[in-house]
């Protein structure tokens, strides 16, 4: 199992699992889509490995303005070590 912090709540999921699947939890992270189109779950990561990131999740990063790697679209994500990151 790994943890990710957000913001002030700690989840542990298995490796390689989805970030949306926070989505099933009672939680206040702002999925919207969950299709990493409308940027609604944008986070700044602090530390962690967060899966590859996608061409798609890249040019929204770009439109919003945001730095791809530094920022990311959570529903785009994979937990793959034990990560901290704030929702924006």
């Amino acid at each position: 199992m790994k943890k990710i912090n957000i913001g002030k709540s700690t989840f542990e999921l298995e490796k390689g699992e989805p970030l949306s699947n926070l989505y099933d939890y009672d939680t206040d992270i702002p999925f919207q889509c969950l299709r990493g189109r409308c940027g609604r779950c944008l986070v700044k990561k602090n530390y962690g490995n967060l899966g590859e990131i996608t061409q798609n999740e890249t040019k929204l990063l770009k439109r919003l303005g945001f730095s791809p790697g530094e920022y990311r679209l959570l529903c785009q994500c994979t937990l793959e070590e034990n990560s901290k990151v704030n929702t924006i």
